[in-house]
């Protein structure tokens, strides 16, 4: 693995890091002629940390959440729906007390349950949020809520200074609050799908050490004429995002793989590698 230092081709990551992002995909994947976005669970992957409720329920009082982490609201949905990751779309729009309104789409996260992902990027502030769906569905639609933002205390050196973004000149990257970020890149592709979560513990450890800020990943194994066994840590074996993929297709999402690929990347950011 080269270390590399990457500074306009991180144009991507910072679209998806911006707060202000109406994307609606989690992960950017890499097949083997282009760069394409995948439709990855509805939902842009900022860099914070994850949270995993159930049961959602309209709420009466405000959360706390700290600037620049993830605040993630569950959302359970009444009705049964053949494949909720292509039949459904939610979404949920949130509004500060300055008026502010940002978008943050849902994504599917197995059998009757959607999560909404937000990053606060202010702090001393309350946001309302509603959500809506494109069905009528009053387990996803017409849920209300608050949550104050707060002042982020951790230590976490990539939040520290707020989310990345392009300078004004579109030339650099650089953290909310101006402070340069000089990308400094591993390129362990295949930790999604190959790796388990022992692995990434090490291989953290050892690629912070050494100086190490950025890791790029290829969201799942892209190449449908792949072979080999359904399990990690195998030789040849990898595991499979999409039940489809081998029919050149990416419709039957396997939601178990991309809540390993949350726990993978949450380890990463936990020693400072920002995932791309």
């Amino acid at each position: 693995m080269q270390r590399t230092a990457l500074n306009s081709s991180f144009v991507k990551l910072c679209q998806l890091f911006s707060p202000s992002s109406k994307k609606d995909n989690r992960y950017i994947v890499l097949d083997n002629t282009n760069l394409i976005e995948l439709k990855a669970m509805r939902i842009f992957f900022p860099l914070l940390s994850v949270v995993f409720f159930f049961g959602c329920k309209n709420q009466d009082h405000s959360d706390e959440v700290q600037q620049w982490t993830t605040h993630e609201i569950p959302f359970n949905s009444e009705k049964t729906y053949t494949n909720g990751y292509i039949d459904v779309e939610v979404w949920v729009q949130f509004r500060n007390d300055k008026g502010d309104s940002l978008v943050r789409p849902a994504f599917w996260d197995g059998d009757t349950v959607w999560k909404v992902r937000f990053a606060p990027p202010d702090f001393d502030n309350t946001w309302t949020w509603t959500s809506h769906a494109s069905v009528e569905d009053m387990g996803l639609a017409g849920k209300t809520g608050t949550l104050r933002s707060v002042e982020y205390e951790g230590k976490n050196k990539l939040l520290r200074h707020g989310l990345l973004n392009m300078s004004p000149g579109k030339r650099n990257v650089v953290h909310a609050d101006g402070k340069p970020f000089l990308v400094v890149g591993d390129t362990p592709w295949s930790i999604p799908f190959r790796s388990t979560p022992e692995q990434v513990h090490v291989y953290a450890d050892d690629r912070s050490e050494k100086g190490f800020n950025t890791a790029l990943l290829l969201t799942l194994q892209p190449d449908k004429f792949a072979k080999g066994p359904e399990a990690r840590n195998t030789v040849l074996g990898f595991d499979r995002a999409f039940e489809d993929l081998p029919d050149g297709h990416v419709n039957k999402l396997k939601p178990d793989y991309f809540q390993t690929l949350d726990s993978l990347v949450q380890l990463l950011i936990d020693h400072g590698l920002t995932p791309v």
